[in-house]
């Protein structure tokens, strides 16, 4: 994608400003997709996004944020959130973008997620977790915990969300994710779990799985990119409860493929 653009509405949306360039592409070197707006409750605007290095490579793969303090009207330098080390959208037959997830509590604390090889061989991949208090500064990105018996499975598409009115040290965050099994590239399994964090990401719980039973690979429908789970799983939360939203298979009959969108409604942490 050559650039991205955001436009705003104080109407409702009935009607819309005009195009405001957020982040480009071309003019950078770096091809830049996955936008995401979030609001912080004093008004900024911070667009988070991935940015994959281009010809010639002036910056490397990596999450990016560009931040807007006049709501919308103008933005700021590019940010680098965290580096990409990863294999792209393709991974072991899946369609896995990694763009990024994220959210803002009560106090305008950003967190966002994203999936990345752990080290320069790629061995699966793991959930990445940062957080900034305002755009600019982000922690250095940490991995989140997955069930003992996957380490060396790859954690793929995050989807994060902050309950509402949380915020700082104890802020509820869940974050929805799929988690991959391969036996020699060739057959490939997939799960789906979340995570939750009960202080603003400082620690997590033991992941809970999600799907009632394992999904093989041949389930899920197929794309130029590998087979889909749609890219978009998401997590919100409702009355103070984890509400991930996420697609599941069961194996095709009748020549037609079982995978729907499902919403599975948790006890409040």
């Amino acid at each position: 994608m050559d650039a991205i653009a955001l436009r705003t509405s104080k109407d409702g949306g009935k009607t819309w400003s005009r195009s405001v360039a957020v982040a480009y592409g071309s003019q950078s070197h770096q091809s830049i997709n996955g936008a995401q707006p979030l609001i912080r409750p004093n008004g900024t605007v911070v667009v988070l996004f991935t940015a994959l290095a281009g010809y010639p490579a002036v910056i490397g793969n990596h999450i990016a944020a560009v931040r807007s303090t006049d709501g919308g009207a103008t933005f700021g330098a590019q940010q680098e959130v965290g580096e990409i080390e990863g294999q792209g959208s393709f991974i072991f037959g899946m369609r896995a973008p990694q763009f990024p997830s994220g959210d803002v509590d009560a106090g305008g604390t950003i967190y966002v997620t994203w999936h990345d090889c752990p080290d320069y061989e790629c061995d699966g991949n793991e959930i990445r977790f940062s957080r900034s208090p305002d755009g600019v500064k982000w922690m250095d990105p940490e991995m989140l915990p997955v069930s003992p018996e996957r380490i060396s499975d790859a954690a793929i598409l995050p989807g994060l969300a902050v309950a509402p009115g949380t915020k700082g040290t104890k802020a509820q965050l869940a974050v929805a994710f799929y988690s991959m099994r391969c036996a020699g590239l060739v057959t490939c399994t997939l799960d789906a779990f979340l995570d939750r964090s009960s202080d603003g990401g400082r620690t997590w719980k033991t992941p809970q799985r999600l799907n009632p039973k394992t999904m093989k690979l041949d389930w899920l429908a197929d794309t130029n990119l590998g087979r889909m789970v749609g890219d978009y799983v998401s997590t919100s939360f409702a009355a103070g409860r984890a509400v991930p939203v996420l697609a599941l298979a069961t194996a095709p009959s009748g020549g037609r493929f079982n995978e729907a969108i499902f919403a599975s409604r948790l006890p409040a942490s």
